[in-house]
């Protein structure tokens, strides 16, 4: 009796420390189970920590792009701009648009840069010397007035002679000195279409002309039967107190132009330019000179 209650002890206190092993693993793995249940699991968290990584990464590069796009587009359009405005500003257009639109118009004036000031601009100068340039002289088939060859065997042999009416400009052919008193300005022989490059000048001392005329008087030379006339020309010029210059070394010829002929219109021809500038009074003449 005593032995065998001494067994049935013994198994009743190795049960209850085997239940109470038990139920201290359940109690652990429930307190796991709970600790793990409130934290948020692995996978939620690496899904938070990518999306926060994501946005932050789009935001940044959203921000970069955009300040980056910014400068790049203000950098060209300053660029752009300067750019523009240095070519706006410079005239490039070769200068080329600066007379064009409202520029100086003294380079196109006879006078450039010698001009008188604006203010006595459209006055007439006290003393003014004014010039013709007798340039050259237009007969490649060789004909005088009537349309006859000049000689049978050889070219032409012109003289001319002239003198700038002031006086009475726009006055019929002779004008107001007669053939006989004009003086000879150049002659040669066998040229039908000579260079000629000479001068006449007037001066006015006081008062004001607005027009001149060079007439000149070309002739046939010949030594047996006499001179024959070869033509008749009125070179007609107006004269503008503005194209007048300061001086002779400040002016400048106008364009060249062709003389109004009496015979033979566009075979014989002669061309001629003008321009006009102050003189002292000390070299004034109220003459014309060859």
């Amino acid at each position: 009796m005593g032995s065998f209650a001494v067994a049935l002890m013994a198994l009743a206190f190795a049960g209850t420390i085997s239940a109470q092993r038990s139920s201290d693993r359940d109690d652990s793995s429930f307190v796991i189970t709970s600790i793990n249940r409130g934290r948020p699991s692995g996978s939620g968290t690496d899904r938070r920590d990518s999306g926060s990584s994501d946005r932050r990464d789009s935001v940044g590069s959203d921000r970069r792009d955009s300040v980056s796009s910014d400068r790049r587009d203000s950098v060209g359009s300053d660029r752009r701009d300067s750019v523009g405005s240095d070519r706006r500003d410079s005239g490039s257009f070769n200068g080329r648009d600066s007379d064009r639109f409202g520029g100086s118009s003294s380079s196109s004036r006879l006078t450039g840069s010698g001009s008188r000031p604006s203010s006595s601009r459209g006055q007439f100068p006290d003393f003014v010397r004014i010039e013709v340039e007798i340039q050259r002289l237009d007969n490649p088939t060789g004909i005088i007035a009537n349309g006859k060859k000049c000689d049978t065997f050889k070219s032409c042999d012109p003289r001319l002679t002239a003198y700038l009416d002031i006086g009475k400009p726009l006055s019929p052919w002779p004008g107001s000195v007669p053939e006989k008193k004009w003086p000879i300005i150049f002659e040669v022989s066998n040229q039908n279409s000579p260079t000629i490059g000479k001068s006449l000048n007037v001066d006015v001392c006081g008062g004001s002309v607005n027009k001149i005329n060079a007439r000149v008087h070309a002739v046939e030379m010949d030594s047996l039967t006499g001179n024959d006339e070869m033509n008749n020309f009125e070179c007609l010029f107006d004269v503008d107190p503005r194209d007048i210059a300061l001086d002779a070394g400040s002016a400048r010829w106008g364009p060249s132009t062709e003389c109004r002929s009496s015979a033979q219109p566009g075979k014989i021809r002669l061309f001629a330019r003008q321009r006009a500038y102050e003189i002292p009074s000390t070299s004034c003449r109220a003459s014309a000179s060859s």
